[in-house]
């Protein structure tokens, strides 16, 4: 399940693909699932009970999208969400066509004209096409573009596009996967949130709808690099974010938790103060709902060789697992 998750294609607003093998697995184990307009997927189950409680993660990805076909039969194309120039040079790619996937590889200069590193604008995308018209057969204009599936393993390390965020998505199925017929009290919901990447905007429409008591949003953030230091490691738990995107109930209880079942977990200071992830949508679409957020650490995020650990994310599996398992038994 987690490798068919990072290989599928879903950049941002053309999420279809990757949400429809969300809905499939979540099939299997849900009582019901939906999906609206923006394309969100909400899975429920244990409709009957009333203490509703919604883990989350986003389903889409950073990519591109056509805006010329070249007369030179080269792609121009304009970024989707916070992709880093200085790492796409040579980097292959999949063109979504109706044909199917055309496989591709992002080109620029070293530099540019002014001794400056290529920004977005400066890529091209060889499909391997001699001209416009032969290219035009195969791609029309605002086709998407994603990074080409790549996922691989090694020492419990993966590797591989879209990691961001679909770690997350198959945390919440896995958690309702082992939680299927164990829960009395809660109403357990999984939703994969779409256009995340451009301004979260999936997650105002499912806090609106939703409105559950408690929200669990699963997310990644920067593991500590050769950039970023006095952030979580990789290989040492998930973490636990300390900005408002977490209410201090939640970390309290999350805390807890894995001190409670010996299960590894970090601290994390998150993205800024104020957040900046679903979570902090939920929070103001839907006021009333206790919000928590839990991150896995990932290396050289919004690029095509993301990186994680297969540990932390059992570790964020186990704790919400064990969360959700006790707050049934309160609310018996």
């Amino acid at each position: 399940m987690l490798k068919s998750l990072l290989s599928s294609i879903g950049v941002s607003s053309f999420e279809r693909s990757a949400a429809d093998l969300f809905r499939h697995y979540a099939e299997q184990w849900a009582d019901t699932v939906r999906q609206d307009y923006f394309g969100n997927t909400v899975a429920t189950m244990n409709t009957g009970a009333k203490y509703r409680v919604l883990l989350s993660a986003h389903i889409d990805e950073v990519g591109f999208q056509v805006t010329e076909v070249c007369q030179n039969g080269l792609l121009k194309v304009r970024g989707i969400g916070g992709v880093c120039p200085a790492r796409l040079n040579t980097q292959q790619v999949v063109v979504c066509a109706d044909c199917g996937y055309v496989n591709g590889v992002m080109v620029s200069t070293p530099m540019t004209n002014d001794g400056k590193m290529p920004d977005i604008k400066d890529f091209f995308v060889d499909i391997d096409c001699q001209n416009r018209e032969q290219a035009m057969q195969l791609i029309e204009l605002g086709a998407p573009v994603a990074f080409m599936p790549n996922y691989s393993v090694h020492d419990s390390v993966i590797t591989s596009k879209s990691i961001d965020d679909r770690v997350g998505c198959y945390v919440v199925l896995e958690v309702m996967k082992r939680l299927k017929g164990r829960l009395k009290k809660i109403r357990l919901s999984v939703a994969a949130t779409t256009q995340e990447e451009i301004g979260l905007r999936g997650m105002a429409a499912v806090a609106q709808t939703e409105q559950p008591d408690m929200a669990i949003n699963v997310d990644v953030t920067d593991a500590e690099q050769l950039d970023k230091t006095s952030r979580p490691r990789m290989g040492e738990g998930c973490a636990i974010v300390l900005n408002a995107d977490s209410h201090a109930m939640f970390r309290e209880r999350v805390i807890k938790t894995a001190s409670r079942a010996n299960i590894a977990l970090q601290k994390c200071l998150g993205r800024e103060i104020t957040g900046g992830s679903d979570s902090s949508r939920m929070q103001i679409f839907s006021p009333k709902t206790l919000v928590g957020e839990l991150v896995i650490p990932c290396k050289y995020m919004h690029s095509h060789t993301e990186k994680c650990s297969l540990n932390d994310i059992e570790s964020c599996i186990n704790i919400i697992t064990d969360l959700l398992t006790g707050l049934d038994e309160e609310l018996a």
